[in-house]
């Protein structure tokens, strides 16, 4: 099993230039954009695609393990689309 990632930081020495860090920068809001349009379109169930499926899954909040394996937040997820709305309105904003 691969231990998980803690933290990381950039290389103090690496030098980012500017067309590179557009490319991530759109990266990143074209990800956003799509969470946001299947949130959308789809509501709560649209986060479970993001979940990673295997035993090292776990979600915390506040240093507190909210759920503890992929299985309890699937079941959360689905039963709280069964008592919400069907979609949801969501977007992200980037300076």
């Amino acid at each position: 099993m691969i231990p998980p990632t803690l933290a990381c930081a950039p290389c103090p020495t690496a030098v980012l230039d500017a067309t590179h860090a557009a490319a991530i920068r759109d990266s990143v809001v074209e990800f956003a954009n799509t969470i946001a349009r299947g949130l959308s379109e789809e509501g709560p169930v649209a986060r479970l695609r993001y979940f990673e499926a295997n035993p090292a899954f776990f979600m915390a909040s506040h240093g507190k393990d909210v759920f503890p394996t992929n299985a309890c937040a699937d079941t959360f997820v689905r039963r709280l689309a069964e008592r919400s709305r069907r979609s949801i309105s969501s977007g992200w904003h980037f300076a």
